[in-house]
């Protein structure tokens, strides 16, 4: 990822990378910094998922669930143009679909259109595989050349130290 107009640059996060910050590494009472920052991008509007993800946040019930509450506002209803997106991958078959999830949810494809409409970075936590037919977020997005990072490519695009 180019470091270029960090400052005003949009991050569309998905549902693992949310859980990587909230819950498995970068928990509020050790971070608190960390947790302001981010929270200044969320009302700065800067970084956003589709309503999708607050969807399977909420399957959880759990202190990420209430989180995702009070941020409601960063959790956007997918666009005409998101929506046919959409459909556009999933008919296409360089891009699978998983047979099955638990909660019936799937919101990475929410997550890729939503980046491509915005023109915004893909946050996620999941890993490529380099193989096609792809149904992780990193292959999808070097599909449709949608920029791709983590939870700390995001840190560092915004330059934050701690």
């Amino acid at each position: 990822m180019s470091k270029e107009n960090a400052n005003s640059q949009v991050y569309v996060i998905d549902t693992s990378s949310i859980l990587d910050w909230l819950k498995r590494y970068y928990s509020s009472d050790v971070f608190p910094a960390l947790w302001d920052k981010v929270h200044d991008l969320i009302a700065e509007e800067r970084l956003i998922a589709p309503y999708e993800v607050y969807k399977e946040i909420q399957v959880g019930g759990d202190e990420i669930a209430k989180w995702a509450s009070k941020h409601e506002e960063m959790f956007i209803e997918p666009s005409n143009s998101e929506q046919s997106f959409v459909g556009d991958m999933i008919s296409n078959s360089k891009v699978t679909t998983p047979k099955k999830t638990k909660s019936g949810l799937w919101a990475d494809p929410w997550v890729v259109a939503m980046a491509k409409e915005k023109e915004a970075i893909v946050i996620t936590g999941e890993q490529a595989r380099n193989v096609f037919p792809a149904s992780r977020i990193p292959d999808v997005c070097k599909l449709y050349k949608i920029r791709c990072g983590t939870f700390l490519e995001l840190m560092r695009l915004e330059k934050w130290v701690f």
